[in-house]
């Protein structure tokens, strides 16, 4: 069963990209065809509308997600407000970084390295501080004192 959101990914557009294209490089028959199908992805994500507006007058709890890969870490901040029956919970902010292109690639032979898992623990270590400055931001911004966040990771 495939549960992925509609849409293209930022690791599948890292996939499509390698430190050894330039504008000039001439794109292969698969290259083609997996940016055509990014770009036509993409336009699947137009009429997504969001609602902008979060009640930060009785905010009940957060959750801090943070996650990484050999390719990108990120975190989410989502604010909980209002009573046990009237319930929300909004994305307020969420982050990303791509991991440099150095750490992915051999630049010698510009083929792609694995990565170990130190490197991984290290991007997962990278993903909580990022989670820990955006919930920063977003507390200093909304003046949210009375809010206990949680902090998830999965390492």
């Amino acid at each position: 069963m495939n549960h992925r959101p509609p849409g293209p990914s930022v690791t599948e557009e890292l996939d499509l990209l390698r430190p050894s294209m330039s504008w000039h490089y001439k794109l292969t028959p698969e290259e083609r065809v997996k940016w055509t199908k990014y770009i036509q992805e993409a336009d699947v994500l137009e009429p997504l509308r969001f609602r902008r507006h979060i009640d930060t007058e009785k905010p009940t709890g957060a959750h801090v997600f943070s996650d990484a890969s050999g390719l990108a870490l990120g975190s989410a901040v989502y604010l909980i407000t209002g009573e046990q029956d009237q319930r929300t919970i909004n994305l307020v902010q969420g982050k990303n970084h791509i991991v440099p292109i150095k750490k992915r690639f051999n630049t010698a032979t510009k083929e792609e390295k694995p990565v170990s898992s130190t490197e991984i623990n290290k991007l997962e270590l990278s993903a909580a501080a990022l989670a820990a400055e955006t919930w920063w931001s977003i507390d200093k911004a909304m003046s949210l004192t009375k809010v206990e966040p949680i902090f998830w990771t999965d390492n």
